[in-house]
Formats: structure tokens, sequence, C-alpha cells
């Protein structure tokens, strides 16, 4: 794929490479050591994996930074990538296109890679921050069946603007789905693209299909009695 694009700046910090979207150019040095405080705090972040961490700078917006965590068969690498095309280069590329097509994502803002030695790095992800909660930490916590079913919908209908825009996400599950709270409504943004693929023209239906198989095995286990997300929630949200 192509670069992340014009509208972010790349420089390199030391041992650091870092894109940053250029309406921050002007609160770097700051945004950077806030970072840099977040990331070596060792406090527990949010997240799946307990990676993200609030940024909050004066004059600059609300910001979120995700540590990259392997996962997986991979996972005891923990936030060590290997290879010649850091992978926080291409999910951000990602976001930004995905942007441009008009899925519902968390506003790219810019990437940091840190190298360890030749080919070997890690790094994280900036977007905008977006105040909300996570789908499964929204399903254990809503009471209003009303309010649970309209946001099961909107979680679908943003999976299927996903699909319709050729984004093949790979690893669709509920914390990847985001119930933001921002405006007058809920709306569901999708996260995390470090596996995701961006096709010309939408996705078949075995594409889909993979996508909602990825999302069925997630609910069934986090909920496997079905006690916060009933047969019909599971059709919505996982037939093609």
């Amino acid at each position: 794929m192509k670069d992340p694009g014009a509208n972010f700046v790349k420089s390199q910090v030391g041992r650091k490479l870092v894109y940053l979207d250029r309406q921050l150019a002007p609160y770097a040095p700051a945004l950077m050591v806030e970072i840099d405080r977040q990331l070596r705090s060792g406090a527990k972040g949010a997240g799946n994996k307990a990676t993200g961490y609030p940024v909050n700078v004066d004059g600059a917006p609300a910001l979120f930074v995700r540590r990259s965590h392997r996962g997986g068969l991979m996972s005891f690498l923990g936030e060590i990538y290997i290879g010649f095309v850091p992978r926080m280069i291409y999910e951000l590329t990602v976001i930004s296109e995905a942007l441009k097509r008009g899925v519902p994502v968390a506003e790219p803002m810019g990437a940091i890679i840190e190298n360890v030695a030749p080919a070997v790095y890690r790094g994280a992800i900036i977007t905008k921050a977006i105040p909300g909660m996570t789908f499964w930490e929204f399903v254990q916590n809503e009471t209003d069946p009303r309010s649970l079913s309209h946001v099961v919908r909107m979680a679908r209908y943003s999976i299927d603007i996903m699909h319709e825009h050729g984004i093949f996400h790979d690893d669709l599950n509920m914390q990847n789905l985001f119930v933001s709270m921002a405006g007058d409504g809920f709306s569901v943004v999708i996260l995390d693209f470090d596996k995701a693929k961006v096709y010309s023209q939408a996705l078949s239906k075995g594409q889909r299909k993979r996508n909602f198989k990825r999302l069925a095995q997630s609910i069934r286990k986090l909920d496997p009695e079905g006690k916060y997300l009933n047969d019909a929630s599971l059709k919505i949200l996982t037939s093609v």
C-alpha cells in the first residue's frame, strides 16, 4: 500500500520514526513527551490488551495512543515486531483510507515506530479520543432493551458499511467495535486495522462470512450462555 499520505508529517526523533497529522505540528514536542510518559508508565491501559492511554496536551485535540501488541500464536513476542514494513505505518494507511471511504473509524492522527534493531521494532497508533466504551462493555452494562437493540443494529450497520467499501478487517470482535457516545446519540466505530486488507470493490460474500465468523467466535467466547446477546441479536450481528 501507499504511505499514509500528505496529511501526515514524517520526522525522525532519535530511534523513533514519527508520523503526525499536520494539525498536531504546533503541539508535537509536548505530545511526544506525554505519549512517551504514558507508554512507559507501566500503568494498565484500556482496551482488550490494556495497551491504550488517553493523551491530553493543552490546545491539542484529545487523543488516544494504543501501543501495538502481538496476539495469537505470536503473543510471546509481546510488543516486538519483525519486518521491513512497520505494521503501524500500514495500519495508519488503512485507517486513513477507510476514513476517506466513509467507514466509521476513530480518526487517525499518527503513528510511532521505535527501532530496536535492524528490522526489529515496536510502536503505537494515535487516534482522536472518542467518548464511549467497547461493544462488549456496553452490552454488559446496558439495562434498556431498546437501547441495546439499537446499538446491536448500529454495530451491524457499521460493519456493512466497512464491507461495502472494500475493507476486510480479519480480526473483528466485540472489543474492536466501539460504542461512541459523542453527539446526541449512539454510533459504533470500528477499531484495530493492523490485519486489515483494502480492496477496490465491495467484499465478496465469502470475505464477509470470514469476518462474521470471527465476530461470532468472539461473542460465543465472551458470552457463551447468551446472557447479554440472545440468538436474535447474534443473528443480526453475524448473518450474511
